[in-house]
């Protein structure tokens, strides 16, 4: 099956949709089908090639359509320039075809669906825009990566069999490769008898990293070493000046984010329940990235986290709460052999949620809700 898989997105980008854009690729080209990533152009800081910067072989093609880029003027701009992309995919496609037009961007495929009916929308964060609207209307199939999203559009009048939930996944081939945990450690500057407790991922928004940031001076002890990986030179700054006993490394290539996580006594997804996104909505690649780590896990007591994983594999706390979030950073580095037994039990399960998985059972619904 020729499939084209559109994204109104700066690639490669540090941002967590770009890991999973070119993952779905990659997926569906394992799965033996033919794959055309359709991308604007945009200026970008990052000189690497999207197959480079992520670690991925290059199997499938690339293709950047001629856009002119108006992010720099903000919501207008990127509104502006969405419309532009959105109509020269439109005309892309009337000169390519394909079995399969697949987006996470409901404005590029509102145009499409104008003439197309072999369409594919992926939700992750609640949008009910008027392209969403007439998407559904259409009747265009809804991927979405949480049961809340789906409940939240069945609310909304989408039919349920027009729904399928597909959480998100990881690369699992990235957390077997030959490991010096040691070495990692000490190119940190990791000491003996630190107790490394790690972030990965962005440091604005719903993540939480706030409340991380207070759980440390809570803790007993200054055996405990925090590192935060993630963020641009603004963000870090301001929170390194607020937090001096904090390590805010920046931005991290992917392969040493993951070294990161894999050496790590600890990793931490303290997302807030201020936000229907992170309490209902929000599959995180980290949480995937960190069961395949096999290290101990604590993690935010939301629904949206729950619908992956259990006490029987992390430690929880309770949201938004420093206090809560310290003590159990507390009790695991006291218990850490029962940690690890759940850290094992959380890789195991993690193996179902590889991306080849995920893709096959998006292609299996697709086939299975047209017949």
């Amino acid at each position: 099956m020729k499939i084209f898989y559109i994204a109104h997105a700066r690639l490669p980008t540090e941002k967590a949709h770009g890991i999973q854009i070119m993952e779905m690729c990659r997926a569906f080209t394992e799965l033996h089908h033919k794959v055309t990533l359709i991308v604007p152009f945009r200026r970008n800081t990052i000189s690497e090639s999207p197959f480079t910067f992520y670690g991925i072989p290059q199997d499938f093609e690339i293709v950047t359509l001629p856009v002119v880029d108006l992010i720099f003027l903000g919501k207008i701009g990127h509104l502006l320039s969405w419309l532009m992309f959105s109509g020269m995919v439109f005309l892309y496609t009337l000169s390519h075809k394909a079995d399969l037009l697949y987006s996470r961007d409901e404005l590029s495929l509102a145009f499409l669906a104008l003439l197309n009916r072999n369409l594919a929308w992926e939700g992750h964060t609640g949008q009910w825009s008027m392209a969403v609207r007439f998407l559904a209307a259409v009747q265009v199939p809804f991927i979405v990566i949480t049961q809340g999203l789906k409940d939240f559009y069945v609310k909304r009048g989408v039919s349920k069999k027009k729904i399928f939930v597909a959480h998100d996944g990881v690369n699992l081939s990235s957390f077997e490769q030959s490991f010096d945990r040691q070495k990692v450690r000490d190119s940190f500057g990791i000491t003996d008898g630190e107790f490394l407790v790690a972030y990965t991922g962005k440091l604005s928004g719903w993540k939480g990293v706030p409340t991380l940031c207070e759980s440390f001076g809570f803790l007993s002890n200054k055996n405990y070493r925090l590192l935060i990986a993630g963020g641009e030179g603004s963000e870090t700054e301001v929170l390194k000046k607020k937090y001096p006993s904090i390590q805010f490394l920046g931005r991290l290539s992917r392969v040493r984010a993951i070294e990161l996580q894999r050496a790590s006594d600890l990793l931490v997804i303290p997302n807030t329940a201020q936000s229907i996104i992170s309490k209902s909505f929000t599959s995180p690649l980290k949480l995937f990235e960190y069961m395949a780590s096999g290290v101990p896990i604590i993690a935010s007591d939301l629904p949206s986290l729950r619908e992956i994983i259990s006490e029987g594999e992390v430690t929880f706390a309770v949201p938004d709460s420093a206090i809560s979030l310290s003590t159990g950073i507390e009790f695991i580095k006291e218990h850490h052999e029962d940690a690890r037994t759940k850290a094992l039990r959380a890789k195991e399960k993690v193996a179902e949620y590889s991306w080849i998985n995920r893709t096959r059972s998006i292609i299996a619904s697709l086939y299975a809700e047209s017949s």
